[in-house]
């Protein structure tokens, strides 16, 4: 869980706040094309693993917020399975969020840049406790069919 924290975290503070998820890193590699933050064979790596999302991957390494999780690696061979393994968390996390990882980067950023300038959009709300009533046990016919059917599975269960 630590893990996943960091690389949350990891992907909302900016490259210049100097946090990194724990991968060792070293110099990498630069060449000419659009991924140039990883090296072609850490590119390849990732882009030919099944776990991993290539899109969501693409978009990462492009985003300027989002290209320091990438930097510094070291060179293929070594730490593959770290690398792997966050690339992997990344996808997971992507689609276990209802619009995937992009959509709630871009919703923290923009409510990070909201709370930078003090706007508050519940600001308007007052809070209050809603109206109900209080129910005592026992009371009404629901309350006599549920306490019916927890009794009876109390004596329908294993000893």
């Amino acid at each position: 869980m630590e893990a996943i924290f960091g690389f949350l975290l990891a992907l909302l503070l900016p490259a210049s706040s100097g946090f990194s998820p724990r991968i060792h890193t070293t110099k990498i590699y630069s060449n000419s094309n659009s991924d140039s933050i990883l090296s072609p064979e850490n590119l390849e790596l990732l882009l030919s693993h099944p776990n991993i999302d290539n899109s969501l991957l693409r978009s990462l390494i492009n985003s300027p917020a989002q290209s320091h999780l990438f930097s510094n690696w070291p060179p293929l061979g070594t730490g593959d399975g770290s690398k792997i393994s966050l690339v992997s968390q990344l996808t997971s996390l992507s689609n276990a969020y209802p619009k995937g990882l992009l959509s709630y980067l871009e919703t923290a950023e923009s409510l990070l840049h909201a709370a930078s300038k003090n706007i508050n959009p519940f600001d308007t709300y007052v809070p209050s406790v809603p109206k109900g009533r209080v129910i005592e046990h026992g009371e009404g016919d629901r309350s006599e069919r549920a306490l019916r059917k927890t009794s009876k599975l109390e004596m329908d269960s294993p000893k």
